[in-house]
């Protein structure tokens, strides 16, 4: 084989790989491979991270160096 050949088969294999992956995770009803898991406020959780490293960042900007 040559090795454009190889190269075009390694090409489509990859390009099919992640949503033939999808689809085998959402069979029987489960959700996809890279999706968010259900039931988190992560906005939430990311508001929080936010600030209480904001507040870290101003605690650290008041110390003496």
């Amino acid at each position: 084989m040559s090795t454009s050949t190889v190269l075009a088969v390694g090409v489509l294999v990859a390009a099919l790989a992640c949503p033939a992956h999808m689809l085998w995770r959402m069979r029987g009803g489960r959700r996809a491979a890279c999706g968010v898991p259900a039931g988190r406020d992560e906005l939430g959780e990311l508001r929080a991270r936010h600030q209480a490293l904001g507040e870290r960042l101003a605690a650290a900007d008041k110390t003496p160096a």
